[in-house]
């Protein structure tokens, strides 16, 4: 009883995005009437049922009311899968909630909203918006703020995108790792790394086409630093990640230190075992060392002082590379094409000026301090042949 009792709060934590204005099985973000905060599946875990006050732990659900921080998160998006009368099963972050308890969650109508719920002998559990002024919050199971809007995701307000971190000349990129399948959006692309060559500091990558499968770590080029207008859109697909796919890829869902909620869950950085994505010391994407790509989060660790120990991260829904404790702390990441023609600048400390000529020997630049304003095509860089993406 009391493991299935777990189970069942391990499962309300991933199926809040199962509320609000259903419309058939598809993908919905979850928001609080009351609060107006979206809920975000930022956890996979549970400290199940207190019996004595008959609570649950579903802080694994993160609220907000940012929409800046909303509207590129893949872990507030929800696929619902209608069962059969109120019961639904729920998929967010590379996770089902009847694979996790056997259970599906009950979506009560109440006016135009929902309530959500579970029951197992006797106690009910029904899902609330924690009471605060603050805009990010998490889930309980007691208080008022019980109903729930759910909105279908669309192209106009409620849109799914993707924010870079990273610009190279003209170019915007963001590491990305999401539970879903989907599809770009216009001027957008896709590519994953197949090999890793760290002797060379150099990293192969392919441009993935067509559905990203779900669970897929990759590179993602975007058309803009608006997230609104690198759109992407969830579908229904059961294609598969690539069998190419480098085997020191590692996808990240979650990153969360929340000593109010008691939820930690992050995956600390190793400088000596690990790469993030980055740009290089002469302006060029690779996987790097750089702390600018990483998350300060708490971990259940006392600091001594009242305060949670602080760490450095990989960011959540983001990847790193695994690597050994030789490799280089740049390494470019370049496609096949590229490699094989020679144009794969090994990673090395920048020149404190540089040269530049086209391929037909014409000087475009003489002692220049950076590079990073060039056009994209490929020159002669202090003697080496150098492709600009």
């Amino acid at each position: 009883m009391k493991k299935r009792l777990f189970l069942l709060l391990l499962g309300c934590a991933t199926m809040l995005g199962a509320q609000a204005q259903l419309s058939g099985a598809g993908y919905y973000r979850v928001k609080n009437v009351s609060t107006g905060r979206y809920m975000s599946l930022s956890d996979n875990h549970s400290r199940g049922v207190n019996f004595a006050s008959t609570s649950a732990d579903c802080g694994a659900m993160a609220t907000s009311s940012i929409w800046e921080d909303i509207s590129h998160d893949p872990g507030s998006v929800f696929y619902l899968d209608h069962i059969s009368g109120e019961s639904y099963n729920v998929v967010g972050q590379g996770t089902s909630l009847y694979g996790i308890i056997q259970y599906y969650i009950y979506l009560t109508p109440v006016g135009n909203y929902y309530k959500a719920w579970q029951q197992d002998s006797g106690q009910r559990i029904t899902l609330t918006d924690k009471k605060s002024h603050d805009a990010v919050s998490y889930v309980t199971t007691t208080g008022t703020y019980s109903t729930w809007n759910i909105t279908p995701i669309n192209t106009s307000d409620n849109y799914i995108g993707v924010k870079p971190t990273v610009t190279v000349g003209d170019k915007h990129y963001a590491a990305v790792f999401a539970g879903y399948p989907y599809t770009l959006g216009a001027g957008m692309k896709a590519y994953y790394v197949t090999k890793v060559i760290e002797k060379e500091g150099v990293i192969i990558i392919k441009e993935l086409t067509g559905t990203i499968p779900a669970k897929t770590p990759v590179l993602i080029e975007c058309a803009s630093t608006d997230v609104s207008k690198n759109q992407v859109t969830p579908v229904e697909s059961d294609a598969a990640v690539p069998s190419d796919l480098a085997s020191q890829v590692k996808g990240v869902y979650f990153c969360i230190g929340n000593r109010w909620s008691g939820h930690f869950n992050s995956v600390k950085f190793d400088a000596s075992s690990m790469r993030v994505f980055s740009a290089n010391s002469y302006g060029y994407i690779a996987m790097t060392t750089s702390n600018d790509a990483l998350t300060s989060v708490s971990i259940d660790q006392d600091a001594g002082n009242g305060d949670k120990v602080r760490i450095l991260a990989i960011p959540a829904n983001s990847w790193y590379l695994s690597v050994s404790s030789s490799a280089p702390s740049e390494m470019k990441m370049v496609t096949a094409e590229q490699y094989a023609t020679g144009i794969k600048d090994i990673t090395v400390k920048p020149a404190s000026l540089y040269n530049v000529y086209t391929l037909e020997g014409v000087q475009i630049k003489k002692n220049a301090t950076s590079i990073s304003d060039l056009h994209q095509g490929i020159y002669i860089i202090n003697g080496k042949k150098v492709v600009i993406k």
